[in-house]
């Protein structure tokens, strides 16, 4: 197996073990990615983490995939630029399974309370 060496300034340049350079063609990426609704209408999704920023916020659905073994979704900010945001953070999200069951009646997790206890007494020492 020939392994390439890739330069750091020019990633479109790689040099073979022989030692004779070639080039890549280098592309730039521009195509608009767009995630479509059964109607051929945009999907839009709401930020719904209640620590993020841009809680409350919403836009319009670019693309989705998972990365590192997690769920993302793909917008484009006011500038147009491709950000993203773990899929669980959005209003695409799948429901907590413990506020479903919870339904308003308790306001933490048996294991947050737990932890919080810990925390507590590692205070007072």
């Amino acid at each position: 197996m020939q392994q390439f060496i890739m330069s750091i300034s020019n990633p479109s340049s790689a040099v073979p073990p022989s030692g004779k350079q070639i080039t890549i063609p280098s592309r730039p990426w521009s195509r608009q990615a767009n995630a479509l609704g059964a109607k051929g209408e945009p999907i839009h999704f709401c930020v719904t983490h209640p620590y993020h920023p841009l809680c409350g916020q919403k836009y319009e659905l670019a693309a989705e995939n998972t990365e590192f073994g997690q769920d993302r979704v793909f917008y484009r900010d006011p500038d147009g630029r491709m950000r993203y945001l773990p899929r669980r953070w959005t209003s695409l999200g799948a429901p907590d399974p413990f506020v479903l069951t919870a339904a308003g009646r308790a306001y933490f997790r048996l294991e947050d309370l737990i932890r919080l206890a810990d925390q507590m007494r590692e205070l007072q020492k």
